[in-house]
């Protein structure tokens, strides 16, 4: 498995907020799913998303990236 993002969306306090996760850390990261997932399954169980909500979650990522990595100017 080659792992090429990950981004977590977490509602705190009634806010939206994005983590995203280390690249040398992913397969950690993918490793503790199991834990976390209802009757905790052997591996995390991933599933894939159709295109149509694929490609407009790929252009919101590149936006928040971009909104929030780049260097605040003055």
């Amino acid at each position: 498995m080659n792992i090429t993002a990950i981004n977590v969306f977490i509602e705190v306090d009634g806010k939206q907020c994005i983590a995203f996760i280390n690249p040398e850390m992913a397969e950690v990261f993918v490793g503790m799913l199991p834990a976390m997932q209802t009757g905790q399954p052997k591996h995390a169980v991933l599933r894939p998303l159709p295109a149509s909500v694929a490609a407009p979650l790929e252009q919101t990522r590149a936006a928040l990236y971009d909104h929030l990595m780049r260097p605040s100017g003055p």
